[in-house]
Protein backbone atom coordinates (compact mmCIF):
# COMPACT_ATOMS: atom_id res chain seq x y z
CA UNK A 1 0.00 0.00 0.00
CA UNK A 2 2.89 2.06 0.41
CA UNK A 3 3.07 3.34 -3.17
CA UNK A 4 -0.89 3.83 -3.44
CA UNK A 5 -0.89 5.70 -0.44
CA UNK A 6 2.09 7.96 -1.74
CA UNK A 7 -0.12 8.98 -4.90
CA UNK A 8 -3.18 9.40 -2.63
CA UNK A 9 -1.59 11.51 -0.29
CA UNK A 10 -0.12 13.73 -3.31
CA UNK A 11 -4.05 13.45 -4.69
CA UNK A 12 -5.71 14.17 -1.40
CA UNK A 13 -3.11 17.75 -1.01
CA UNK A 14 -4.32 18.56 -3.98
CA UNK A 15 -8.12 17.53 -4.91
CA UNK A 16 -9.68 16.93 -1.48
CA UNK A 17 -10.30 20.45 -1.59
CA UNK A 18 -13.05 20.29 -4.29
CA UNK A 19 -15.14 17.57 -2.56
CA UNK A 20 -17.39 19.55 -0.02
CA UNK A 21 -18.66 22.02 -2.64
CA UNK A 22 -20.05 18.46 -4.66
CA UNK A 23 -23.63 17.45 -4.11
CA UNK A 24 -24.84 14.87 -1.86
CA UNK A 25 -27.35 13.21 -5.00
CA UNK A 26 -27.30 11.11 -6.65
CA UNK A 27 -25.08 9.42 -4.01
CA UNK A 28 -23.12 11.09 -1.21
CA UNK A 29 -19.21 11.82 -1.52
CA UNK A 30 -18.46 13.27 2.28
CA UNK A 31 -19.84 11.90 5.29
CA UNK A 32 -21.65 15.16 6.19
CA UNK A 33 -23.78 14.71 2.79
CA UNK A 34 -25.23 11.47 4.58
CA UNK A 35 -27.88 12.82 6.47
CA UNK A 36 -28.97 14.85 3.59
CA UNK A 37 -28.89 12.26 0.91
CA UNK A 38 -31.13 10.19 3.29
CA UNK A 39 -33.48 12.54 4.08
CA UNK A 40 -34.17 12.81 0.19
CA UNK A 41 -34.92 9.45 -0.13
CA UNK A 42 -36.77 8.54 2.74
CA UNK A 43 -38.61 11.74 3.28
CA UNK A 44 -42.24 10.00 4.83
CA UNK A 45 -40.36 6.53 6.36
CA UNK A 46 -38.54 5.77 9.32
CA UNK A 47 -34.77 5.26 8.86
CA UNK A 48 -31.72 4.24 10.88
CA UNK A 49 -28.23 5.16 10.35
CA UNK A 50 -25.24 3.41 12.21
CA UNK A 51 -22.18 4.46 12.38
CA UNK A 52 -19.65 2.09 13.08
CA UNK A 53 -16.56 3.99 14.03
CA UNK A 54 -13.49 3.69 13.00
CA UNK A 55 -14.55 0.87 10.78
CA UNK A 56 -12.98 0.90 7.27
CA UNK A 57 -13.27 -0.93 4.78
CA UNK A 58 -10.93 -3.96 5.97
CA UNK A 59 -13.13 -4.25 8.89
CA UNK A 60 -16.61 -4.34 6.70
CA UNK A 61 -15.03 -6.97 3.98
CA UNK A 62 -15.26 -9.05 7.44
CA UNK A 63 -18.32 -7.78 8.56
CA UNK A 64 -20.10 -7.89 5.47
CA UNK A 65 -18.76 -11.51 4.89
CA UNK A 66 -20.49 -12.41 8.40
CA UNK A 67 -23.68 -11.04 7.41
CA UNK A 68 -24.26 -12.47 3.99
CA UNK A 69 -23.81 -15.75 5.64
CA UNK A 70 -26.65 -14.79 7.42
CA UNK A 71 -28.98 -13.84 4.50
CA UNK A 72 -28.67 -10.28 4.56
CA UNK A 73 -27.70 -8.53 1.33
CA UNK A 74 -26.54 -4.80 0.79
CA UNK A 75 -26.14 -1.88 -1.65
CA UNK A 76 -22.41 -0.34 -0.93
CA UNK A 77 -20.92 2.64 -1.61
CA UNK A 78 -18.14 4.28 0.02
CA UNK A 79 -17.90 8.29 1.03
CA UNK A 80 -14.79 10.09 2.21
CA UNK A 81 -13.99 11.29 6.07
CA UNK A 82 -13.42 14.68 7.22
CA UNK A 83 -9.90 15.30 7.77
CA UNK A 84 -8.35 15.18 10.34
CA UNK A 85 -9.86 11.50 10.50
CA UNK A 86 -10.52 11.99 14.04
CA UNK A 87 -13.95 11.09 16.03
CA UNK A 88 -14.89 14.57 17.06
CA UNK A 89 -14.19 15.76 13.68
CA UNK A 90 -15.50 13.65 10.96
CA UNK A 91 -18.74 11.82 13.40
CA UNK A 92 -19.53 15.11 14.04
CA UNK A 93 -19.96 15.83 10.92
CA UNK A 94 -22.34 13.02 9.99
CA UNK A 95 -24.51 13.81 12.82
CA UNK A 96 -24.68 17.45 11.94
CA UNK A 97 -24.77 16.99 7.95
CA UNK A 98 -22.49 19.99 8.08
CA UNK A 99 -18.74 21.03 7.23
CA UNK A 100 -15.91 21.02 10.44
CA UNK A 101 -16.50 24.75 10.76
CA UNK A 102 -20.15 25.28 11.30
CA UNK A 103 -19.53 23.32 14.90
CA UNK A 104 -15.82 24.91 15.08
CA UNK A 105 -16.58 25.37 19.13
CA UNK A 106 -17.20 21.77 19.58
CA UNK A 107 -13.88 20.37 17.62
CA UNK A 108 -12.84 18.37 20.54
CA UNK A 109 -15.88 16.84 21.53
CA UNK A 110 -18.56 14.42 20.64
CA UNK A 111 -21.18 15.66 23.35
CA UNK A 112 -23.49 17.80 20.70
CA UNK A 113 -24.37 14.87 18.77
CA UNK A 114 -27.53 14.20 19.52
CA UNK A 115 -28.22 18.40 19.61
CA UNK A 116 -26.73 18.16 15.76
CA UNK A 117 -28.41 15.49 14.91
CA UNK A 118 -32.24 16.40 16.39
CA UNK A 119 -31.54 19.94 14.76
CA UNK A 120 -30.56 18.52 11.15
CA UNK A 121 -33.80 16.96 11.00
CA UNK A 122 -36.32 19.24 12.41
CA UNK A 123 -34.61 21.62 10.03
CA UNK A 124 -35.54 18.87 7.26
CA UNK A 125 -39.35 18.55 8.40
CA UNK A 126 -38.96 15.94 11.26
CA UNK A 127 -39.82 17.05 14.90
CA UNK A 128 -37.74 16.64 17.50
CA UNK A 129 -39.59 14.00 19.45
CA UNK A 130 -39.71 11.57 16.22
CA UNK A 131 -36.13 11.33 16.16
CA UNK A 132 -33.32 9.51 18.91
CA UNK A 133 -30.05 9.35 19.02
CA UNK A 134 -27.72 6.70 21.10
CA UNK A 135 -24.48 5.99 21.33
CA UNK A 136 -21.64 3.52 22.98
CA UNK A 137 -23.40 0.49 21.34
CA UNK A 138 -21.78 -2.70 21.31
CA UNK A 139 -19.88 -3.21 24.42
CA UNK A 140 -22.53 -5.06 26.20
CA UNK A 141 -24.76 -8.52 25.32
CA UNK A 142 -27.33 -7.52 22.64
CA UNK A 143 -30.52 -6.41 24.23
CA UNK A 144 -33.19 -5.15 22.01
CA UNK A 145 -34.94 -3.33 25.20
CA UNK A 146 -32.03 -0.95 25.60
CA UNK A 147 -32.56 0.03 21.85
CA UNK A 148 -34.35 3.69 21.88
CA UNK A 149 -36.60 3.17 18.90
CA UNK A 150 -37.98 -0.11 19.92
CA UNK A 151 -39.38 1.25 23.13
CA UNK A 152 -40.81 4.61 21.58
CA UNK A 153 -42.98 3.54 18.40
CA UNK A 154 -43.08 7.72 17.68
CA UNK A 155 -39.36 7.60 16.34
CA UNK A 156 -39.32 7.83 12.69
CA UNK A 157 -35.71 8.90 12.61
CA UNK A 158 -32.80 6.71 14.20
CA UNK A 159 -28.99 7.73 14.64
CA UNK A 160 -26.75 5.66 16.68
CA UNK A 161 -22.65 4.69 17.47
CA UNK A 162 -21.49 1.33 17.74
CA UNK A 163 -18.53 2.25 18.78
CA UNK A 164 -16.45 -1.56 19.57
CA UNK A 165 -14.62 -1.27 16.87
CA UNK A 166 -12.75 2.15 17.77
CA UNK A 167 -12.10 0.50 21.56
CA UNK A 168 -10.79 -2.55 19.97
CA UNK A 169 -8.51 -0.93 17.40
CA UNK A 170 -6.84 1.77 20.31
CA UNK A 171 -6.13 -2.16 22.18
CA UNK A 172 -4.93 -3.38 19.47
CA UNK A 173 -1.24 -4.19 21.32
CA UNK A 174 -0.23 -6.92 18.25
CA UNK A 175 -1.62 -4.48 15.59
CA UNK A 176 -3.63 -5.01 12.68
CA UNK A 177 -3.77 -8.65 13.35
CA UNK A 178 -5.24 -8.12 16.84
CA UNK A 179 -7.89 -5.70 16.03
CA UNK A 180 -9.36 -8.33 13.42
CA UNK A 181 -9.40 -11.26 15.57
CA UNK A 182 -10.89 -9.49 18.31
CA UNK A 183 -13.72 -8.12 15.28
CA UNK A 184 -14.18 -12.11 14.48
CA UNK A 185 -15.00 -12.72 18.57
CA UNK A 186 -17.65 -9.59 18.09
CA UNK A 187 -19.22 -10.42 15.35
CA UNK A 188 -19.30 -14.32 16.86
CA UNK A 189 -21.89 -12.49 19.86
CA UNK A 190 -23.85 -11.41 16.63
CA UNK A 191 -24.91 -7.94 18.63
CA UNK A 192 -25.09 -6.39 14.81
CA UNK A 193 -27.06 -9.39 12.88
CA UNK A 194 -29.98 -9.21 15.46
CA UNK A 195 -29.63 -5.48 15.92
CA UNK A 196 -30.23 -4.89 11.93
CA UNK A 197 -32.90 -7.65 12.18
CA UNK A 198 -34.83 -6.29 14.69
CA UNK A 199 -34.64 -2.74 12.67
CA UNK A 200 -36.30 -4.49 9.82
CA UNK A 201 -38.93 -6.52 11.55
CA UNK A 202 -39.75 -2.43 12.72
CA UNK A 203 -39.79 -1.07 9.46
CA UNK A 204 -36.44 0.52 9.30
CA UNK A 205 -34.86 1.20 6.52
CA UNK A 206 -31.34 1.07 7.70
CA UNK A 207 -27.90 2.37 6.62
CA UNK A 208 -24.35 1.56 7.96
CA UNK A 209 -21.33 4.01 7.46
CA UNK A 210 -18.03 5.02 9.77
CA UNK A 211 -16.78 8.58 10.75
CA UNK A 212 -13.24 7.47 9.93
CA UNK A 213 -11.34 4.24 9.11
CA UNK A 214 -7.77 3.26 10.64
CA UNK A 215 -4.16 1.97 9.88
CA UNK A 216 -1.14 0.28 11.20
CA UNK A 217 1.59 2.29 11.96
CA UNK A 218 5.53 2.31 13.44
CA UNK A 219 6.38 5.70 16.18
CA UNK A 220 8.61 8.35 14.11
CA UNK A 221 8.87 9.96 17.33
CA UNK A 222 7.30 11.45 19.88
CA UNK A 223 6.79 15.10 20.30
CA UNK A 224 6.92 16.92 23.97
CA UNK A 225 5.45 20.44 23.59
CA UNK A 226 3.21 20.81 26.34
CA UNK A 227 0.24 23.25 26.30
CA UNK A 228 2.04 24.58 23.11
CA UNK A 229 -0.16 21.48 20.98
CA UNK A 230 -4.06 21.99 21.75
CA UNK A 231 -5.12 18.02 20.49
CA UNK A 232 -2.16 15.03 20.43
CA UNK A 233 -2.89 12.24 18.52
CA UNK A 234 -1.29 9.43 17.28
CA UNK A 235 -1.87 10.48 13.97
CA UNK A 236 -2.55 14.34 14.07
CA UNK A 237 -1.44 16.90 16.00
CA UNK A 238 -3.65 20.17 16.23
CA UNK A 239 -2.59 23.40 16.59
CA UNK A 240 -4.21 27.08 17.73
CA UNK A 241 -1.04 28.60 15.95
CA UNK A 242 0.06 28.26 11.99
CA UNK A 243 3.43 29.33 13.90
CA UNK A 244 3.54 26.33 16.22
CA UNK A 245 2.77 24.29 13.92
CA UNK A 246 5.54 25.05 11.44
CA UNK A 247 7.80 24.95 14.66
CA UNK A 248 6.74 21.48 14.87
CA UNK A 249 7.24 20.84 11.54
CA UNK A 250 10.60 21.24 11.71
CA UNK A 251 10.94 18.68 14.47
CA UNK A 252 9.40 15.67 12.88
CA UNK A 253 8.62 14.32 9.38
CA UNK A 254 4.91 15.48 8.32
CA UNK A 255 2.47 16.72 6.46
CA UNK A 256 0.82 20.18 7.27
CA UNK A 257 -2.81 19.77 5.89
CA UNK A 258 -4.57 22.38 4.04
CA UNK A 259 -6.98 23.12 6.47
CA UNK A 260 -10.22 22.18 4.12
CA UNK A 261 -13.10 23.04 5.97
CA UNK A 262 -11.67 23.48 8.99
CA UNK A 263 -11.81 27.33 11.58
CA UNK A 264 -8.87 29.32 11.27
CA UNK A 265 -7.49 28.50 14.67
CA UNK A 266 -8.06 24.60 13.73
CA UNK A 267 -3.87 23.92 12.53
CA UNK A 268 -3.49 20.21 11.67
CA UNK A 269 -0.48 18.61 11.47
CA UNK A 270 -0.42 14.83 10.14
CA UNK A 271 1.77 11.69 10.33
CA UNK A 272 3.12 10.25 6.82
CA UNK A 273 1.74 6.96 5.95
CA UNK A 274 2.95 3.94 8.10
CA UNK A 275 4.26 6.77 10.98
CA UNK A 276 2.82 7.87 13.95
CA UNK A 277 3.62 10.46 16.34
CA UNK A 278 4.60 8.01 19.33
CA UNK A 279 7.51 6.51 20.44
CA UNK A 280 10.64 5.47 18.16
CA UNK A 281 9.21 1.82 16.94
CA UNK A 282 6.45 1.77 18.59
CA UNK A 283 3.22 -0.35 16.91
CA UNK A 284 -0.23 0.80 17.13
CA UNK A 285 -3.11 0.75 15.06
CA UNK A 286 -4.86 4.25 14.61
CA UNK A 287 -6.18 7.21 12.65
CA UNK A 288 -6.24 10.83 12.08
CA UNK A 289 -4.38 11.47 9.03
CA UNK A 290 -4.94 11.14 5.22
CA UNK A 291 -4.29 7.22 4.01
CA UNK A 292 -6.62 5.30 1.80
CA UNK A 293 -7.42 3.37 4.94
CA UNK A 294 -8.45 6.06 7.16
CA UNK A 295 -10.20 8.47 4.89
CA UNK A 296 -12.80 6.16 2.08
CA UNK A 297 -14.97 4.29 4.38
CA UNK A 298 -18.21 2.50 4.06
CA UNK A 299 -21.52 3.94 3.46
CA UNK A 300 -23.91 1.02 2.90
CA UNK A 301 -27.48 0.19 2.83
CA UNK A 302 -28.88 -3.22 4.18
CA UNK A 303 -31.43 -4.28 1.81
CA UNK A 304 -34.95 -6.13 2.97
CA UNK A 305 -35.83 -9.31 1.76
CA UNK A 306 -38.08 -8.14 -0.57
CA UNK A 307 -35.13 -5.74 -2.44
Amino acid sequence: MNGINQYFEEWMLEKYKTLPSLPPYPLPKMVHHIPHFISSKHNDEKVALLVMDGMGFAQWKKIRQHLLEKGLSFEENGVFAWVPTLTSVSRQAIFSGSMPSVFANYLDTTRKEEKHWKNFWENHGVVKQYVSFQKGLGKQTYDKSEIVPFNRPNIKVYGAVIDIIDKIMHGAIQGEKSLMSELDLWLQTNYLFQLLCDLQRENFTVYLTADHGNTESVGSGRLSEGVLVEQKGERARIYSDQLLLSAAKEKIESIPWNNIGLPADYNVLLAKYGQAFVNKGEQVVSHGGISIEEVIVPFVKVLSPKE
